[in-house]
């Protein structure tokens, strides 16, 4: 007797398969930037995309034109100890800007305040520097 109602209960959920249901399955995912058109322009009003490019006057260096006052605010933010010479490789030079844009999605906003600093919003000069980002975005 248990035998057959084993049977039955196995024949039983057989017969209750849930119906096709079509799904959707993502093979493989393109990785999104979306701050790598700003990279460009701002590496291009910068430094003409030059990685090597120093600047005595802000003492300044690299594709993004970093300071030492703006690597050590990095460097503090982030426990990380870069050196200004390494802000001449794009990878770090990168690292840092990106840490610095990642806190808004507002163009605008992340390169006037690349170019002025905190208060860059509030500088006029910046206004400048905002048009010359944005004919190259």
């Amino acid at each position: 007797m248990k035998h057959i109602l084993l049977l039955f209960l196995l024949t039983v959920s057989i017969e209750v398969l849930a119906p096709h249901t079509p799904v959707l399955c993502i093979v493989r995912a393109e990785p999104i930037y979306p701050y790598e058109r700003l990279v460009e322009a701002i590496t291009w009003v910068e430094s003409g995309g030059y990685p090597y490019a120093y600047n005595p006057d802000g003492e300044s260096v690299g594709a993004f034109q970093i300071r030492q006052c703006k690597l050590d605010d990095f460097n503090k933010l982030t426990n990380k100890n870069y050196q200004l010479v390494e802000m001449y490789q794009y990878k770090k030079a990168k690292e840092v800007f990106l840490y610095f844009a990642h806190k808004s999605l507002d163009f605008e906003y992340i390169s006037r305040t690349w170019n002025g600093g905190p208060n860059g919003m509030q500088k006029e000069q910046t206004l400048k520097y905002w048009k010359l980002v944005k004919s190259k975005l």
